[in-house]
């Protein structure tokens, strides 16, 4: 499992067995933050649906941004 830094603000999914309509492999997620679910082995993003819920860590990498590309994955997301 990657571990998954504290200030990162964007995931990578790369893999999505069991959440195949809530996520897409290769695609970027907002990660918003959740320490107490992070401690259990899950991260908080925005899905699919536009909704944020927790997913297992295994599913994504994350993804360092400086500000300006955090713009731009943003607007892509």
């Amino acid at each position: 499992m990657t571990e998954q830094p504290a200030n990162a603000q964007f995931v990578l999914c790369v893999q999505n067995i069991g959440y195949e309509v809530d996520l897409r492999v290769g695609r970027v997620y907002h990660r918003l933050p959740d320490p107490v679910g992070e401690r259990r082995g899950f991260l908080r993003v925005i899905d699919e649906t536009g909704d944020d819920f927790m997913f297992p860590k295994r599913c994504f990498v994350p993804v360092e941004a400086g500000h300006a590309e955090e713009s731009t994955i943003r607007q892509a997301s």
